[in-house]
């Protein structure tokens, strides 16, 4: 991304700010300042404790930040998301803060349109009309339709129902209490679909979720595909007035109106521990911060590698699980503004367009190191819900990405990006017919190693460790870690990846600290 892509402005400071020493030890140290961090600083800060948010980038908000070109403003990473009702993920945390009125949410509905040769299918908001929906165009599949998506349903309900921690005494009930999650623990989303599905180009439209978490059917967890998908039909798709980062802007206040600190531009080069227990952490600029907990939001294999000092021996088992997870593929985005005002097609902002309906061949391409040209792709118009995106009177943003390798055969040339672009774009064109190279402004193009350096996600992964059963659900790394004092959060932790699930990840987090069940205390101060 070019130096001119300036992040959004709307934090009150965006500078390096300098972290003066403490008499007492901070309650907590956050190492990172993406949403997950964010929620989890907010709500301690609530509860008046002394919290330092220590954020690498001059922004925070991770994944959820956007940036300005010549008066057009694009989101990054996230361009929607789930749970803004009073009562959901987002609007029951904000009520929480007390800030719920100070950020405007729009709904979508339908969410979003998937284009296929031969038909376009049409997300709905509600899952009676998407099931209608799908019935008007596969009558034969009326009943492996309603056994399916009940048994989504089932799944999401059980997943709602479940804490983030399991205490032993709850183990034994776990197969009783939650038959579903029990039974499809190991279950990839091809084989459900297989047993209930006949017609191969619906299981494809039912299974096209795999793609939000960047992997094919045969891979992707079935739990963590439904819990999306049902999250999504139960709490609605929302995009933010402002802008995705607004989202992050109104944690950001949360956090400084309890007298929480945000240190932005301030990487953590180290977090020290003694005798097995955390005891603060140090900046790259050579401040010693003490903290009776800290809070670590980014990979763990950096955190107890990389930062970790003294780090976690090789040998241990904590340590070899963690090294034994794989992380999720990447993007390639092009954002662009044009001047032109109709760009034709259908009135829905958020497409996925296809070229057949094979979701698998993408990915063997990948796994050999290479780019499919045919991989499906996004194609998204934010100014169609949000009109402050653009200069007054100066047309569209349009978004176009494709899964992604961090290191390709080859590398990421200027002329790889150049091309892929460009097709990226003749894409876009047959959804867009209006669409005019000549009447484009601005051309950002963003690969996963700059998504790496914005976000500080190792790979640029915007999912954290792959959604494959064996990385889904209790199988995913915890809060707690082998360090006392030390805890994750963020989608590399339970429940996973996606705006809903790692604000819960921080707000959970931050609900455990609070009830003091780590025997470590806080600032009575």
């Amino acid at each position: 991304m070019s130096e001119t892509a300036k992040a959004h402005g709307g934090q009150s400071s965006t500078g390096k700010m300098s972290v003066l020493p403490a008499v007492e030890p901070y309650d907590c140290v956050v190492v990172g300042g993406g949403l997950s961090g964010l929620s989890c600083a907010a709500v301690l800060a609530a509860a008046r404790w002394r919290v330092l948010v220590c954020e690498k980038q001059p922004t925070a908000g991770g994944c959820c930040i956007s940036f300005w070109r010549k008066g057009y403003r694009f989101d990054l990473s996230v361009q929607s998301y789930s749970g803004c009702g009073p009562d959901g993920v987002i609007g029951s945390l904000l009520r929480q803060l007390g800030v719920e009125n100070e950020i405007e949410f729009q709904r979508l509905d339908p969410a979003r349109e998937y284009l296929f040769p031969d038909r376009t299918i049409h997300l709905s908001a509600s899952l009676e009309s998407y099931r209608e929906h799908l019935l008007e165009q596969f009558p034969r599949e009326r009943s492996g339709i309603a056994n399916y998506l009940r048994l989504q349903q089932d799944i999401f309900d059980e997943i709602h129902r479940l804490p983030v921690e399991i205490p032993l005494s709850a183990a034994a009930r776990f197969e009783r209490d939650y038959p579903h999650l029990t039974a499809y623990r190991r279950a990839r989303l091809s084989d459900v679909l297989a047993a209930h599905i006949s017609d191969p180009r619906l299981r494809t439209i039912l299974a096209v979720r795999s793609s939000y978490f960047a992997l094919p059917p045969s891979q992707a967890s079935f739990l963590a595909v439904s819990n999306m998908e049902m999250n999504y039909f139960a709490e609605g798709v929302y995009v933010a007035r402002g802008g995705a980062q607004a989202l992050s802007d109104i944690l950001v206040t949360a956090i400084k109106r309890q007298s929480g600190e945000l240190a932005l531009g301030t990487e953590v080069k180290r977090i020290r521990h003694e005798r097995g227990r955390v005891v603060g952490v140090e900046t790259a600029d050579g401040q010693t911060i003490a903290a009776r907990r800290v809070v670590a939001t980014i990979a763990p294999t950096v955190v107890f590698h990389g930062l970790l000092d003294p780090p976690l021996a090789s040998r241990h088992h904590y340590w070899r699980r963690l090294a034994s997870l794989r992380t999720s593929a990447s993007y390639f985005i092009a954002f662009w503004g044009t001047t032109t005002d109709d760009l034709g097609g259908s009135p829905n902002a958020n497409k996925e367009v296809f070229e057949d309906y094979d979701l698998e061949h993408e990915y063997a391409a990948l796994a050999a190191g290479k780019m499919d040209p045919r991989a499906p792709c996004f194609i998204l118009i934010p100014s169609l819900v949000g009109r402050e995106a653009v200069p007054e009177g100066r047309g569209q943003t349009v978004c176009a990405s494709v899964k992604a390798l961090y290191a390709p055969d080859g590398g990421w040339t200027r002329e790889r990006r150049k091309a892929l672009a460009g097709q990226l774009f003749e894409r876009a064109r047959r959804c867009l017919p209006g669409f005019d190279r000549a009447q484009i402004e601005v051309t950002e193009l963003v690969t996963p190693a700059v998504i790496e350096r914005l976000t500080g996600n190792l790979n640029g992964s915007p999912y954290g460790w792959a959604h494959v059963p064996e990385q889904v659900g209790l199988d995913r790394p915890g809060p707690a870690t082998p360090i006392r004092g030390l805890y994750l959060a963020g989608h590399w932790t339970r429940p996973g990846g996606g705006v809903a699930s790692v604000i819960v990840s921080g707000r959970s987090l931050a609900t455990r600290l609070l009830a003091r069940d780590d025997g470590i205390g806080k600032d009575k101060a």
